[in-house]
Formats: structure tokens, C-alpha cells, sequence
């Protein structure tokens, strides 16, 4: 049976974590900077849809119905379709992000075309991540704290997508037997980073989040690699 026995030090990962940033600076923020202009032009792409969309409701007057008609039609598919690619870019390009600052933090030296899983394991977290939103979403109806727990129980499965390949509810099966001892530390590491990253980003309008996002990467990736040992 698989369990988590690892003694993890939170402050060790942490101080790990900016040790990797402050080594492989550069190779860090490229890689965030990347995965956040794919997403945006995902959304952008989304906002456009509706922009046109907009426009041509406001000269409805002045078009014919029925070309009106097929073209609204098409510009509502449009969109859906714009949305849908846009969620699952996400989730492809988070995945991707864990994939290339895991790397790093095991010391490797990824390419920034790392970042691009183009294999099952995209779909593979597609699916994950509507499993995980549809158990928080619950869990956070009853009272907010079930959801919390859910979310930290279900927090390794991407990590496990992309390292070990494993599909989406094998992956949060796994996820939730690496967790058991370690809910609490992730919490407070999450706590941690809320609080530097307000307070960073309060003073320099939030310019510090080109170091924040890529280092709290690394943090995480550092935490999973550590719970991986003791969960082959």
C-alpha cells in the first residue's frame, strides 16, 4: 500500500526552492513568462469572439436576417469553442510549467519547448482538473473547509500527470496517499506565499510577481519531488 512517511521541513523546501530560482533566474521567469502569454492569447483570442460578436448584435438593423441569423449562430459556437480551448490551454500549459520547474528542481536543465506536452498527459489533465474543480466546488458548499481539504488532498496530480504519466484518477488516488501526513505543511506553505506575494506586490505594484509566481513553481516542485521519494 502506498503512504507518505517522508518528514518534509517546510522551511528547507522553501529555502531550496529560491536557491534553484536564484541559480537558474533567467531559465525561470522565461518559462513563467511563456506559459503566461499562451494563456493569454488563449483569452484574448475568447475576447475577441465576444467583441465581434457584440458588434454585429449593435448592426443587426443594418444586415440581413437570415445571413444575421447563421452568423450569430456560428459566432456563439465560436466562442464556446474559444472558451473550452481556453480552460484546457490552461490546464495543458500548467502542466507543462509543472513538468519544466520540476526539472529544475531535480537539477536538470529543461528547454523552454519543455513546457509544450503535446501527448496524452494533456488530456489527461484536462480531465483531472474538472474531476478536482467538481470535488472543491462541493466540498467548499458544505462549510468552505471540506473544500480546502479536498484541494490539498488532490494537489499532486498534475506533478504526477506529467512525471509519472498517470491518468487522471489514478493520479488523484496517488495524490491522496503522498497528502495524508502533509496537508497541513502545504497549507502553510500556501499561507506563506500569499502573504510575501501581497505584501510584495503591495510595495512594488506588483511588480514582484515576475519573482513570486516562478519561485512559488519551484516550492511546489520542490514539494513533490520530496514526497516522491518515499512514494516510488
Amino acid at each position: 500500500m502506498e503512504k507518505s512517511s517522508v518528514k518534509l521541513d517546510v522551511f528547507k523546501v522553501m529555502g531550496d526552492a529560491w536557491e534553484i530560482l536564484r541559480k537558474n533566474f533567467f531559465k525561470s521567469i522565461a518559462g513563467w513568462l511563456l506559459g503566461v502569454a499562451v494563456i493569454l492569447f488563449f483569452h484574448i483570442a475568447m475576447m475577441f469572439c465576444k467583441i465581434i460578436g457584440l458588434y454585429i448584435l449593435s448592426h443587426r438593423a443594418e444586415s440581413n436576417e437570415k445571413i444575421f441569423s447563421m452568423i450569430s449562430a456560428l459566432l456563439q459556437v465560436a466562442e464556446r469553442f474559444c472558451f473550452f480551448l481556453e480552460i484546457f490551454a490552461a490546464c495543458w500549459i500548467m502542466g507543462g510549467l509543472c513538468y519544466y520547474f520540476l526539472k529544475l528542481a531535480r537539477g536538470g536543465c529543461p528547454k523552454l519547448s519543455e513546457i509544450f506536452i503535446l501527448d496524452a498527459r494533456a488530456f489527461n489533465l484536462f480531465i483531472s482538473a474538472f474531476l478536482i474543480f467538481i470535488g472543491t466546488f462541493v466540498g467548499f458548499l458544505f462549510c468552505i473547509i471540506p473544500g480546502i481539504v479536498l484541494f490539498l488532498m488532490w494537489s499532486q496530480a498534475f506533478f504526477l500527470i506529467v512525471d509519472r504519466n498517470c491518468g487522471p484518477v489514478e493520479a488523484m488516488r496517488k495524490s491522496v496517499n503522498m497528502m495524508k501526513e502533509n496537508k497541513l505543511k502545504l497549507f502553510f506553505i500556501l499561507i506563506i506565499l500569499a502573504l510575501i506575494g501581497f505584501l510584495l506586490n503591495f510595495c512594488t505594484c506588483f511588480l514582484a510577481v515576475i519573482f513570486i509566481a516562478p519561485w512559488k513553481l519551484l516550492i511546489l516542485s520542490c514539494f513533490y519531488s520530496e514526497l516522491s521519494i518515499d512514494n516510488p
